[in-house]
C-alpha cells in the first residue's frame, strides 16, 4: 500500500521566489505527520493485523508504534522499514515511496525569526 499523498488544506495565493524556498508551517506539518500516520494505519489494517500483532511481527515497542500510527512522532527509516515488512511491504518502489513521505516529514522547519531575513 503506498502512502497517500500528501494535500494541502487549502489553495494559497501565489508567492513570491523568495518566499518559495520556505519550509512548510508547524501547522501544515503537523497535517502531513497525521496523513502519513493516517496512511501507515490505513496499511496496517489493509494487512489485517492488530497493533498488537504489527509490533510482535516488527519488534517496535507497541507504545512507540502506536506514536506513529496517530501522529505523535515519525518513525526513523529502520523502525519504518520493519513496520513495513511487518505489514507486508516487499516492494522496494513501494518502501521508497514511504521513505520519500517520510523524509518529506523530516525536513527542518525555519524558526520564524529566520523567515524574517
Amino acid at each position: 500500500m503506498k502512502p497517500q499523498p500528501v494535500k494541502p488544506a487549502r489553495t494559497t495565493p501565489p508567492v513570491s521566489r523568495s518566499e518559495q524556498h520556505r519550509q512548510p508551517s508547524p501547522v501544515a506539518h503537523r497535517h502531513a505527520r497525521e496523513q502519513f500516520a493516517e496512511s501507515l494505519r490505513h496499511l496496517r489494517e489493509q494487512a489485517g493485523l492488530s497493533v498488537r500483532e504489527m509490533t510482535a511481527r516488527s519488534g517496535v515497542p507497541k507504545s512507540t508504534a502506536s506514536d506513529y500510527l496517530r501522529g505523535r512522532g515519525t518513525p526513523a527509516r529502520e523502525k519504518l522499514a520493519v513496520l513495513l515488512m511487518a505489514c507486508g511491504v516487499t516492494d522496494p518502489a513501494e518502501t521508497r515511496e514511504w521513505f520519500r513521505a517520510l523524509d518529506a516529514l523530516a525536513a527542518p522547519m525555519e524558526s520564524p525569526s529566520r523567515l524574517q531575513r
